[in-house]
């Protein structure tokens, strides 16, 4: 979806996405990008700023509310670095100027989708964890794994079904050897089987003495 209230703008945008094989939905305003957000679902968003209606940061933090997983792109000629930084805090994935041509708008769309297929693993049917962001959807459920319950189920996600050893775990989560984080690593392992202890299918298996691996 683009949100773009130039239709000069629009045109040259969505005709370098359709180049690149994206079908565009176009929303003239905030409003109606709000709208067209919650009925087509669509797999990415490109977000101007300065927009009748709802402005772009009202949109994006609307989206985020309900959503944190779809990528979203600002794309403005608003440069303050006070509006980069609220887009960036607010979870746009990229800030672009509008000195940035469409072609770098197509790019970077293409490379958000990439990254995002990268980093969502399906754990289960219905079960998948972005490595981003750390959420967690299990079911309709969804939560959020933070600090270190979120660095070392990342370390164990992404070498699953292979052990990841404890020095390694311990050194992600608290940047040290120490005996007393073995200990704590111990109640974050048990943290985290508890969140899956509804679905046998994924199990944290000790490897006594040498660490742990994630089975799916």
């Amino acid at each position: 979806m683009y949100a773009e209230d130039d239709p000069l703008t629009v045109m040259e945008v969505t005709d370098k996405l359709e180049e690149k094989g994206f079908e565009v939905i176009v929303a003239v305003d905030g409003n109606e990008a709000w709208k067209k957000f919650k009925e087509c679902r669509p797999d990415i968003v490109v977000l101007d700023i300065d927009m009748p209606g709802k402005n772009g940061f009202e949109v994006l933090e609307l989206i985020r509310l309900k959503d944190r997983r779809t990528p979203i792109v600002i794309y403005s000629s608003l440069g303050d670095e006070s509006y980069q930084l609220r887009g960036l805090e607010s979870g746009a994935y990229n800030y672009l100027l509008k000195n940035s041509s469409p072609a770098v708008v197509a790019a970077q769309v293409q490379r958000c989708l990439a990254k995002d297929d990268e980093y969502i693993v399906e754990l289960e049917k219905h079960i998948v964890y972005d490595l981003s962001t750390g959420w967690l959807k299990m079911q309709g459920h969804t939560e959020r794994l933070k600090g270190i319950e979120y660095k070392i189920f990342n370390l164990l996600c992404k070498g699953r079904n292979t052990v990841v050893s404890r020095d390694v775990l311990i050194e992600a989560g608290w940047r040290d050897n120490e005996y007393r984080y073995s200990l704590q690593l111990n109640k974050v392992i048990s943290a985290l089987r508890k969140r899956f202890a509804d679905f046998p299918s994924i199990e944290i298996m000790t490897d006594q003495g040498n660490g742990y691996m994630l089975k799916v």
